[in-house]
């Protein structure tokens, strides 16, 4: 094993770990799958779906889309039924996650102004701005606290042995 492969099973290995950490301290279910909120899995697709159309209009880079959807799939375990039971809210922590991850991973982040104009002024800057706030401070400033499957995948395919890379 060389030291370049080391360092990968280390790095796999960390988040491992945090992907176990956050699953022991959270309740393990889909919080997608409650009947009893207004928000499933069908609304979470349609925001993913929204997400991809932004990062082709916008060309930004997807590892930017997959953490706001992450974030966003954290804010929904930690807020539970106080983010999926208001339509609105659930697209202004969308509209937000969005934000968060394009200022944090995009070389030109947009700004507040244009996540409003996005949603053609549903939401104004101020509230986008207020909106990344409270989730930053729900997932307690830990933007990338979770890796995401595309950072999993990335480090399992760099494992391969080269000739299977090819």
């Amino acid at each position: 094993m060389n030291g370049n492969e080391n360092e990968l099973r280390g790095i796999l290995e960390v988040m491992m770990y945090q992907e176990d950490d956050f699953r022991k301290s959270h309740d393990n279910s889909d919080p997608y799958s409650c009947q009893t909120t207004k928000i499933g899995r069908r609304e979470r697709s349609l925001m993913v779906r929204w997400y991809f159309q932004m990062m082709e209009c916008f060309e930004l880079e997807q590892h930017s889309v997959h953490v706001a959807i992450s974030m966003l799939d954290q804010c929904a375990v930690k807020q539970g039924s106080d983010l999926l039971q208001d339509t609105v809210k659930f697209q202004l922590a969308a509209l937000a996650c969005l934000y968060i991850a394009v200022k944090a991973n995009e070389t030109c982040p947009l700004s507040s102004q244009t996540m409003s104009d996005i949603c053609h002024g549903v939401f104004s800057a101020d509230e986008v701005e207020k909106s990344e706030l409270e989730t930053l401070m729900t997932l307690d400033w830990r933007i990338m606290s979770l890796p995401t499957a595309s950072c999993f995948a990335e480090v399992f395919l760099k494992l391969l042995p080269q000739k299977l890379q090819k």
